[in-house]
This record gives structure tokens, C-alpha cells and sequence, in this order.
């Protein structure tokens, strides 16, 4: 069956709903997570729509082009869903192997984000543009009235939580989004990407309110290993730039956390206990790090099961009213090494190490390029990991859903490649009018 010329009109129209349904996706995530997943299923549906379309039409050569997607982290995502679902096989429960090996398997549908928005940022980087420059204001929005929560003790539409929350329900997913889009305004701002943006957004002074917004979210989601992590991702992230930004930034750090011990409540009450070794929060997490090597040691290579962590009792260290138990190993680490064994623990740690690499592979070629929304994109993408990767070592933010959703749409930014495209053979400039097949929004 052939479609004929009507092929290439359908093709470009669904090529440009996947787009703006993209943009707002990006736009949903620190708003919603039941928006963020009907639009990630809407887009999911477009983009298979987009292949059945293609394949029908016998079009490929007006659809895709030739040189493909880069995908860095398909093996490495790859194989860790095989030991996540090798996991679930080895260890049935009341389900049976397999439905148990789909169970753990299903738990990573968000992955699906990176591969659908790698495809788009790839072949048409001018919606990476468009998505990021307005979640980046969204997520201002969210730091600000964050901030509001936390210094006022104002939460009027959900629980009274100490800890800024932003429009989410819990502080644990906010600070992990404001990690992620803390660190990407930051190397935006410092690297002058922001200057591709579109309107007032390339203007210095309005787009650093909008990184100063969003990292006064990160500050008052009050939550140490969000600090750590942020703290850390900024120093890699001026190290990386230069040595002299680098110094520079330790001196602005150090004020600052000097200020905020004398000046802000919020940071003495929480790091206070820590320093006494009267936090409650550390001695929870020290528990559950020993029952997960605990878990590990009763079955080295399979672990316990992705989904089968037990849940344990910790009466002062639970929400009332928002949780009953600890039902994870308080690191991603632990995590992954008690339930997906030493075969899940190593392809995790293979993950992150593949993260990081093509991060940094990505920012270098920015630089030598002089392209400097690249660099942005790249050093905020590569520091905004390692912001979660630190965090991650006292906490289980991969498995925070808001927190993977932005995860990973920004890890997708390792695809864009906004200098040349290959279209039938031939080389354009990503600013030249680009063909009907790409048809730009």
C-alpha cells in the first residue's frame, strides 16, 4: 500500500505535533505529573503513528536522515533493563517469573522520554530551543513560589510541609527538578547560551532572575542531598569553564553558605543535627544502607527483585499521613545493588560513567565549535547528572517519577547537534531554510 504525495503532507504534519507536543511536555514537568505523562503518551502514540506512516509509504528517505540519531546511552539503558527484568525473573513472588520480569520492567516506561525527544533534538534542534527556554521559566515560577512555601510556612492547597514543594506534592521531587533545571540555567547563563533565546529571554539581566529563581528553588526545597549535589554540579560546572571562574565561584560559595548558616533558620536547623549526630534522617538512611547490604549478601547476583525491596518501620522518620514505611535503600546505589544484584549494580555504575563521558564529550565539541547554546546545553546537561549522582548517594531519586520524567528529556539534549544536517547526501546549515521533510515550527 502506497499513500502517494498525501504521504510527505501527513509525515510533516505529525513530524510537527510530536514537536509542540514535546514543548509541552517540558513546559508540564514542574507543574504536573498527570499532564507530564498524558502528553508523554500522546507523543509516544504520534511518534509510532509517524513510523506506521513511513514504513507504509515506503518514505524513509524524506523522513529519516541518513546519518542516525546518536543514542550514547542505548546500550548502556539496554542492558539495564535486562537486569532489571532478569531480576524480577529470579525472583517471582506471588506473580510468576514472567509477569514479575514485565512488572520491574515496566516500573522504566519514563526512559521512553529519551528516546523520543533524542529523535526530535537531533533532527530538528530548534525545538530543544523552544522546549527548554520555557520550562526554564515555568521552573522559575515553581522556585519562586517554592521559596514563598518554605520562608512563610505557606502551603494553602495541599500538606504543610516544611520544605518548599513548588506546584508538586512533596519536597523530594521538586528539589530533583530544581537540581536539573538549577544546573542547566547556571551553565546557560555563564556559557552566554541564553543569548539564542528568544525574546527578553536573551536578555542578561532577565535570564539570570530566571537561574537565580531557579536555584532559590533548589536552596529552599530544604533538602541536604539536594544541596550537596547542587553545590557540587556548580563547582564542576566553573571548573570545567575556567580556573579563574572556578576560584571565583569557591569565594561566592563560601559567603554564601557563611551567610546562610548566620542568616537563614532553614540551613542551621538542618544541618545542625547532622553535625551533632542527632539527625534523625542519617540515622534512618544508616539503617536502611545495612539492611540493603544485608538484602544483597542473601542473593549477591540477582539481588531481591527491582520491586521487592521491604518496606521497614521507621516511625520518626516518616510523613504522618503521607507514608507508612521505608520501601527503598535511601541510595540509588544500595538501591540497585540489593535488588538488581551485583549484574544490576554494575550496569548502573556503567550508566553513569556513560553519562558522564558523553556529557563531557558533548561540551568539548561545543567549545571547539564556539557554539555557545550547545555548551549551555551540554555542561547543564552533564552537571545537572552529577548534581543527581551525588544526591543519589544518599537518596532514591531515580525513583522519584517527576524526577526521571526531567531526567530524562534533558540526557536527550546529548543528541543535539545544531551546526549541520544530512539531508539526501547533502549538507545545510541548521539556520539555512530546511526542506518540506523537516518542516520547522
Amino acid at each position: 500500500m502506497v499513500l502517494g504525495g498525501n504521504s510527505d503532507v501527513l509525515l510533516a504534519k505529525l513530524q510537527t505535533l510530536q514537536a509542540w507536543l514535546l514543548v509541552a511536555y517540558a513546559i508540564s514537568l514542574p507543574l504536573t505529573m498527570t499532564g507530564s505523562w498524558a502528553l508523554l503518551i500522546a507523543g509516544v502514540i504520534t511518534w509510532v503513528a509517524e513510523i506506521v506512516v513511513c514504513k507504509i509509504s515506503k518514505t524513509e528517505k524524506h523522513h529519516n536522515l541518513p546519518v542516525p540519531t546518536p543514542l550514547p546511552l542505548k546500550w548502556p539503558l539496554t542492558a539495564l533493563a535486562a537486569a532489571v527484568a532478569l531480576s524480577g525473573f529470579q525472583n517471582p513472588g506471588a506473580h510468576g517469573p514472567l509477569a514479575e520480569a514485565w512488572r520491574c520492567l515496566w516500573s522504566l516506561k519514563a526512559i521512553i522520554v529519551y528516546f523520543w525527544a533524542s529523535k526530535i533534538f537531533h533532527l530538528r534542534p530548534q525545538v530543544a530551543t523552544w522546549a527548554f527556554q520555557s520550562v526554564l521559566c515555568v521552573a522559575a515560577v515553581a522556585g519562586i513560589w517554592g521559596t514563598i512555601q518554605q520562608v512563610f510556612h505557606f502551603h494553602p492547597f495541599g500538606y504543610q510541609w516544611e520544605q518548599g514543594t513548588g506546584f508538586l506534592s512533596a519536597p523530594m521531587p521538586f528539589a530533583g527538578q530544581m537540581q536539573i533545571f538549577g544546573m542547566l540555567s547556571l551553565a546557560l547563563f555563564l556559557t552566554g547560551g541564553y543569548k539564542q533565546f528568544s525574546g527578553k529571554l536573551s536578555n542578561k539581566y532577565i535570564f539570570a532572575a530566571v537561574a537565580t529563581a531557579n536555584l532559590l528553588g533548589l536552596f529552599f526545597s530544604d533538602q541536604k542531598g539536594a544541596w550537596l549535589g547542587g553545590l557540587t554540579g556548580a563547582i564542576v560546572l566553573t571548573a570545567l569553564m575556567s580556573w579563574k571562574l572556578f576560584f571565583r565561584s569557591m569565594l561566592i560559595i563560601t559567603v554564601l553558605a557563611t551567610l546562610s548558616w548566620y542568616c537563614v533558620p532553614m540551613v542551621r536547623h538542618r544541618i545542625a543535627p547532622v553535625v551533632s549526630g542527632q539527625d534523625v534522617g542519617t540515622t534512618a538512611r544508616f539503617d536502611m544502607w545495612r539492611k540493603a547490604v544485608e538484602l544483597w549478601h542473601k542473593s549477591p547476583v540477582f539481588g531481591v527483585g527491582f520491586m521487592s525491596f521491604p518496606p521497614t518501620a521507621h516511625p520518626e522518620a516518616i510523613v504522618p499521613g503521607r507514608s507508612k514505611a521505608l520501601d527503598h535503600a535511601h541510595s540509588n546505589y544500595l538501591q540497585f545493588l540489593s535488588t538488581t544484584g551485583i549484574i544490576g549494580g554494575a550496569v548502573y555504575a556503567w550508566l553513569c560513567v556513560a553519562i558522564l563521558l558523553a556529557g563531557i564529550k558533548s561540551y568539548a565539541k561545543a567549545r571547539q565549535s564556539n557554539d555557545e547554546l550547545a555548551a549551555g546545553f551540554a555542561l547543564g546537561t552533564l552537571t545537572a547528572m552529577i548534581s543527581l549522582m551525588v544526591a543519589g548517594l544518599f537518596e532514591f531519586n531515580f525513583g522519584t517519577a517527576q524526577v526521571r520524567l526531567a531526567q530524562w528529556l534533558v540526557l536527550a539534549l546529548l543528541a543535539y547537534q545544531p551546526d549541520t544536517l544530512s539531508v539526501d547526501g547533502k549538507d545545510i546549515a541548521s539556520n539555512d531554510s530546511v526542506p518540506d521533510a523537516l518542516p520547522r515550527i
